[in-house]
């Protein structure tokens, strides 16, 4: 048996034990709680590991929720677009695609700030446009200490100037 199949194995059995089973419930009520509490949200999402568990806890509950994800090849792991075509392929997403290309932008001594810059003022143009009041993000505490301290101090659904509200339904 290879690592791979091992860890499969491992994860399977995982699934089943009762603690594991008691998050899902819970975490399915909560997206139920929030998505009775707002009008248009949608889900923020990267494509990676943790945005695509929520992605399809969410879809779960509604299954046309628009799909806000914003792609920039310089930054972007080679698999995420593979991953996200096959994820609009299969679950037949309503996804918001934007792409740009900020490598010009970008000068290196400042290559993060100038991608949040960017992203951002996307974002702000997407929730404009369609009207969203509620960004599920799938955070959670156990990634850094910063967003630990963010969570622990806002909780895991609250008011955001951006968004209009922020859920992490994963915290």
């Amino acid at each position: 048996m290879t690592f791979t199949e091992v860890q499969r194995f491992q994860d399977r059995l995982h699934a089943k034990t009762s603690e594991f089973q008691n998050r899902i419930t819970e975490t399915h009520k909560f997206i139920g709680f929030v998505l009775s509490e707002v009008k248009n949200p949608y889900v923020a999402c990267s494509f990676g590991k943790d945005s695509v568990v929520m992605l399809h806890l969410v879809l779960k509950h509604r299954p046309n929720i628009p799909v806000y994800s914003f792609s920039n090849k310089q930054y972007d792991f080679p698999d995420t677009h593979r991953l996200r075509w096959e994820l609009q392929e299969k679950w037949n997403l309503n996804l918001v695609l934007v792409e740009r290309d900020v490598s010009r932008a970008v000068k290196i001594e400042d290559e993060g700030g100038a991608y949040n810059r960017l992203y951002f003022s996307v974002l702000r143009e997407q929730i404009q446009k369609h009207k969203w009041d509620c960004a599920f993000v799938g955070k959670r505490k156990q990634e850094a200490p910063r967003r630990k301290r963010e969570i622990d101090r806002k909780g895991s659904f609250f008011p955001d100037a951006l968004n209009g509200k922020i859920a992490y339904p994963l915290h």
